[in-house]
């Protein structure tokens, strides 16, 4: 038995030893030459010769060993090139090589002679079926993206098809058909087109049926949903908008629209069934977190959906943190159409600590949400009561009736990541001594945010703000509605509502910003800024300027950003750590 296991080893032992005598041999053994390098000469069109690399990319060279098969190789690719630009009408290009060696390998220069692109010589397009007479069909063709006496391009011919096919969707014809055939002279250098397009039969929205599961909910309510009416031509994309519309209404966890097309009439009125499922009653929310302006900070809400069947909720929510507590009920009812419109009544229960007073407040509001030629508008109207409490032991009370108007929009290409957009505010507000008030005031302020990629993913940021308050004495005004600034979503550099400091609070704010963020790798960001602002009673009087760098992490629930600033206007007071986090726009 011993005999037998030593021999065992002694075997493994001369494996290991052959490996190792062998290694160097079987790693130069798989050792591969170079690749061919290939260098394209002659291509003036950057999109053309972006579909070229592009393409050539898709392919495996082979490695040559030999001046032939590097010959061989370079052969291959010059056909690769010509194949590249036929899309684009070549059709009669010259390709020239000139191989050359280079350190361990070829280098291949292919020098491109385009020559003449082909036209198109005809384009018939013959269109059938139920919408051969639709003018928006007619329209298209009129506009068509490739015309007779153009130059031939794929692209070109591809979108036109592609706008037939989505135009006959768009207008209820779902059956759709086409028939192509596609003529190239080489030596004329010419190109004849012939579509022939059967529209088919066009269906339109036949009844609409509602069913839910779980918790029961009126179909007079659902019909609000509705962006389309029976006797319509049924479009697919209007149905992807009804579904959208319904899972965005956070009063549903499941959606589905099914066309019946099999049970459509003889007049092609297809019916549509729509099945919800409403989300569950109760939704809680809870949080707990850090900033550099608030300090330690926690929240705590609740969702309470369908009080009744036509989507009625309200929504709790209690914030608090080392300077402010607040609580808000708020109350929304659904308007006409639940997706731009709807009401809501709140009450808020503020406490806030600020500079040299507290502030203890309560207010009910009422107010419409509606969306006004592609603005979010919000009118409103509020009644506050507030007390400030001052170190020196007065009271100063406020109370109004004051009514609100707000406009935002929105542009923007992600609202969680965007990589470029707009973002508008634009606030009215006003309240008169001769209407159950104890001043009067009028307030204005506009807010600008823009974002700009620009070469090679790097961000520009570009933020203001200009506010105006009408009135005799801003300390008359509720403390939520004196204008400070400073902070890490203001000026960077100066502590959070720091200006105008111990000064009385003035009555216009300005604000600036520019900010360059320079990309790092994945979704790391370093950035430079320079911050500007102030609230004062003159326009002209000089800007508080902040400045410095930041640390950026584009995360799954925005940008988070860490920032270290100078407040240039304060050169005796150190340097501040500001944290910020958030979608961009």
């Amino acid at each position: 038995m011993q005999n037998h296991t030593r021999r065992q080893l002694n075997r493994y032992r001369t494996i290991l030893w052959c490996i190792v005598l062998l290694w160097p041999l079987l790693c130069f053994a798989v050792e591969k030459p170079p690749p061919l390098q290939n260098n394209i000469i002659g291509i003036a069109d950057k999109e053309m010769l972006l579909h070229v690399n592009d393409w050539l990319a898709t392919r495996q060279w082979l490695h040559p060993t030999s001046i032939q098969q590097a010959h061989d190789i370079s052969q291959e690719v010059a056909e690769q090139i010509s194949d590249a630009l036929e899309p684009f009408g070549y059709f009669n290009l010259k390709v020239f090589i000139k191989l050359q060696a280079i350190d361990q390998g070829w280098s291949a220069d292919y020098q491109v002679t385009p020559g003449k692109r082909a036209t198109v010589a005809q384009l018939k397009v013959n269109l059938t079926g139920e919408g051969k007479d639709n003018e928006v069909f007619k329209k298209l063709l009129d506009n068509a993206p490739l015309k007779e006496g153009q130059a031939f391009d794929t692209t070109a011919y591809s979108k036109l098809k592609q706008q037939l096919f989505e135009l006959a969707s768009q207008n209820g014809f779902l059956n759709a058909s086409l028939q192509k055939s596609v003529k190239i002279d080489r030596q004329a250098e010419t190109v004849k087109i012939a579509l022939d397009f059967n529209t088919g039969s066009q269906y339109y929205f036949g009844s609409i049926k509602f069913s839910s599961t779980g918790k029961p909910v009126k179909h007079t309510f659902l019909r609000r949903f509705l962006p389309f009416k029976p006797g319509e031509p049924l479009h697919t994309s209007v149905i992807q908008k009804l579904q959208h519309d319904l899972g965005n209404s956070d009063l549903f966890r499941y959606v589905s629209i099914t066309p019946q097309l099999q049970q459509a009439n003889a007049k092609h009125w297809v019916p549509i069934n729509v099945k919800v499922t409403p989300q569950s009653t109760y939704q809680y929310r809870f949080g707990l977190g850090y900033g550099t302006d608030t300090g330690l900070r926690a929240l705590v809400g609740s969702n309470v959906r369908h009080i009744q069947s036509d989507g009625q909720q309200v929504k709790l929510l209690g914030t608090f943190s080392e300077d402010e507590v607040n609580f808000t009920a708020d109350y929304l009812i659904p308007g006409k159409n639940p997706t731009i419109n709807q009401y809501s009544t709140a009450l808020i229960l503020n406490h806030l600590k600020q500079r040299d007073q507290i502030s203890n407040s309560i207010q009910l509001s009422l107010y419409d949400h509606a969306l006004l030629w592609k603005w979010q508008c919000l009118t409103g109207i509020n009644i506050i009561n507030e007390e400030h409490h001052f170190n020196d032991g007065s009271l100063k009370n406020f109370r109004a009736l004051y009514a609100n108007i707000q406009l935002n929009r929105r542009i923007t290409n992600d609202l969680i990541h965007p990589t470029k957009g707009l973002l508008l505010n634009f606030v009215l507000r006003g309240s008169s001594s001769a209407v159950l008030s104890n001043t009067s005031f009028f307030q204005t302020k506009l807010t600008a945010k823009k974002l700009l990629m620009i070469p090679r993913h790097n961000r520009l940021l570009l933020r203001g703000a200009l506010g105006y308050t009408m009135i005799d004495n801003p300390l008359d005004l509720p403390t939520f509605l004196q204008f400070h600034t400073g902070g890490s979503q203001t000026v960077r550099g100066y502590a959070y509502h720091s200006i105008p400091g111990t000064n009385l609070p003035g009555n216009i704010l300005k604000e600036a910003s520019i900010e360059y963020q320079q990309h790092i790798r994945q979704n790391w960001y370093i950035g430079v800024f320079m911050d500007a602002g102030n609230v004062s009673g003159k326009l002209r009087d000089d800007f508080k300027r902040g400045a410095g760098l930041a640390l950026i992490w584009l995360s799954p629930i925005g940008a988070m950003e860490l920032s270290i600033a100078k407040g240039l206007d304060s050169p005796t007071k150190p340097w501040l750590l500001q944290f910020n986090m958030g979608p961009d726009l």
